[in-house]
């Protein structure tokens, strides 16, 4: 609760730029978003439909990714002030974007690879995909309090999550419920619930592993 404010300036903050940087992408990608209306209106009318034949489609969504990429350490910025408050620690402004000074290139990096990971997942029989997204959920954690490289996160993250396999997937499911609860209250809400399954992320990893030491950023 103590952090919903921060959760609202994250959440509205990464939206903001994003569509900034949407507004760029777009003209650079070939990418006309009228013509995506369009297709999806025929296709809400069951007309046979075929999203990459859009222009400029696989380069906008390409370039969305990468901008996603690099507004991600502000999620780990949430983290960290979830862990301050849980500890009792005085939180300034500039906690938000520690993620851009503690083990940056690691965050972004496990942030990639576990998204392919899980995407070949969800695509072999969808289950592996689940499975993976459990195994790899308290990985950003590890990355940061710990201080691992991407590949070292990856292991522990599925070592210490078997055990706990069940729990997790519970935890991950409620999580998501909670954070897509937002959408209830016309849509507004999700701007506070919307960061949410990173509080649950934070609980998870201090549950299994214990709460972490303290960061000098």
């Amino acid at each position: 609760k103590n952090a919903l404010l921060y959760a609202l300036l994250i959440f509205t903050g990464s939206f903001i730029l994003s569509q900034i940087f949407s507004s760029v992408i777009a003209p650079l990608s070939g990418f006309d978003e009228e013509i995506l209306l369009e297709v999806m209106q025929d296709a809400m009318r069951g007309k046979p439909t075929n999203f990459n034949e859009i222009p400029g489609t696989n380069m906008y969504v390409l370039l969305s990714w990468f901008v996603g990429l690099l507004l991600f350490p502000l999620n780990v910025g949430f983290i960290y002030i979830i862990h301050k408050f849980n500890t009792g620690q005085p939180v300034s402004f500039s906690d938000v974007t520690v993620g851009y000074r503690q083990n940056t290139v690691n965050i972004i990096l496990y942030y990639i690879l576990t998204s392919i990971l899980i995407t070949l997942g969800l695509f072999l029989c969808f289950l592996p995909g689940i499975a993976l997204a459990v195994l790899f959920f308290m990985g950003i954690p590890i990355v940061f309090f710990e201080n691992k490289s991407a590949v070292d996160a990856i292991k522990k993250s599925f070592e210490v999550s078997k055990p706990h396999f069940l729990t997790l997937l519970g935890v991950i499911i409620l999580g998501i419920l909670i954070t897509l609860s937002g959408l209830l209250l016309c849509g507004i809400g999700i701007m506070l619930s919307g960061m949410f399954i990173y509080a649950a992320m934070y609980s998870a990893y201090c549950a299994v592993c214990g709460t972490p030491y303290e960061i000098k950023d």
